[in-house]
């Protein structure tokens, strides 16, 4: 699992699940339980959460875009411009003693400062402010979320599991924020360049090495393994990496169960020209 934007933009966590009014909380790992007691007797299921605990320097750029969103000045400055302002600040300095000085203007122009933007930011963006500054202002861990599907090969059906595994961590989705995605790029399953007939040989060699990779890094927990490392806080953490408490409130569902018969004989069938 990865990120969909940059780390700094949090993902919803309890405090997006609690109903104040209801006094209930709905938990969001109930989806992810009920799908595993779903699986088969010979099947099996891995959901790896490997964190690293880090520095705060990955909040320099959070920052950064709070102080865009602000309005604050210097924050809408490329990298760019600043690399090019500092060489001009240099070169100034060293030429300064070269410039005869005159009597100093007694009247001196002053800029008047920018009014703060505060007041004229949408709601949605001062959530953006909001929710960055408190991920920021937590403990925050290196993470990586692996999945991994284990049964025999005769009976191995994938797409099911997975699609409502994926399903479940889908509950953390916020559109204007941040949400976890699958890392499609890194699954076992291969694409065919081609010609499926004459790549089926090499295709089923590249299968069978990606399976064992994966299943490998799984457990010798190498962390390099994939894409770079996402950062998530305490909060973010507590959300997705816990067991369901007894007294939570989930929405219940009845089902229906359906049998299968074979149809009736007075069905009229049409002939197929």
């Amino acid at each position: 699992m990865v990120l969909k934007n940059p780390s700094y933009y949090p993902i919803r966590t309890y405090h997006d699940f609690e109903h104040t009014e209801a006094e209930t909380i709905v938990d969001p790992v109930t989806g992810i339980w009920e799908e595993l007691t779903k699986l088969n007797p010979y099947e099996m299921v891995v959901i790896q959460y490997m964190l690293r605990p880090i520095d705060a320097s990955w909040t320099k750029a959070g920052y950064q875009l709070v102080k865009k969103l602000k309005g604050e000045p210097g924050a809408n400055k490329e990298p760019r411009d600043k690399f090019v302002g500092a060489i001009l600040g240099l070169f100034g300095a060293l030429i300064d003693p070269l410039i005869p000085k005159g009597e100093p203007s007694k009247s001196k122009s002053t800029k008047d400062e920018p009014p703060s933007l505060m007041l004229h930011l949408s709601e949605g963006e001062k959530e953006i402010i909001n929710v960055v500054e408190r991920k920021m202002s937590k403990l925050a861990y290196s993470t990586k979320i692996r999945i991994l599907l284990v049964a025999p090969k005769e009976k191995m059906v994938s797409t099911p599991i997975n699609s409502a595994i994926i399903g479940a961590y889908k509950s953390h989705w916020h559109t204007a924020i941040n949400s976890l995605k699958p890392d499609t790029d890194h699954w076992t399953n291969i694409k065919y360049w081609a010609f499926k007939e004459w790549e089926q040989p090499i295709h089923d060699i590249r299968l069978k090495y990606r399976k064992r990779r994966h299943m490998h890094m799984i457990r010798k927990r190498w962390f390099p393994h994939g894409r770079p490392p996402f950062i998530l806080n305490t909060e973010e953490l507590a959300t997705i990496l816990h067991f369901p408490g007894i007294d939570v409130t989930v929405p219940k569902i009845k089902t229906v169960e359906v049998a299968k018969v074979q149809p009736p004989p007075e069905l009229p069938i049409a002939p197929i020209d």
